[in-house]
């Protein structure tokens, strides 16, 4: 299909990785998913983290009442503090699968899918405490205040 499309039809561009932001928020305004800490496009990481800060944002903003300004940016900052050590680890490991997929020399690429297709490499990759972050985080967004 590539070598069928015209020339001036295609593009390219590379994928930018950025460190995290220190900080999301700023009096009674916040960020979330990509523009709190934009990550490399595999394994839908980007979107899976976009609703888990919503969800932590939301859950942190329910108990607070919104005139209450002081209270408002304690609640944010209590979203931030909790988001980003998980969002941290999972940006690097985007980061990381990329270089392995995309920067690896055409001479080790059938190395590099043998060991991820019939060894544990992959799986010990990913096993990472992040599930059991992510639970931690909702059993604590659960407890009334």
């Amino acid at each position: 299909m590539i070598d069928e499309t015209p020339r001036e039809h295609l593009q390219r561009w590379e994928i930018r990785d950025r460190p995290p932001l220190k900080q999301w928020s700023k009096g009674r305004v916040t960020l979330l998913g990509d523009a709190a800490h934009p990550t490399s496009p595999y394994a839908a990481y980007g979107a899976g983290m976009s609703i888990e800060d919503g969800y932590f944002l939301a859950r942190e903003l329910q108990a607070v009442e919104m005139s209450d300004t002081a209270a408002v940016k304690a609640a944010l900052q209590r979203y931030e503090e909790r988001r980003k050590p998980h969002t941290a680890q999972v940006t690097e490991q985007a980061f990381f699968n990329g270089r392995i997929f995309h920067h690896t020399p055409r001479f080790l690429r059938p190395l590099r899918d043998l060991i991820f297709d019939h060894t544990l490499f992959c799986r010990r990759s990913s096993a990472t405490p992040l599930p059991a972050t992510s639970l931690s985080n909702l059993r604590k967004s659960t407890i009334t205040r």
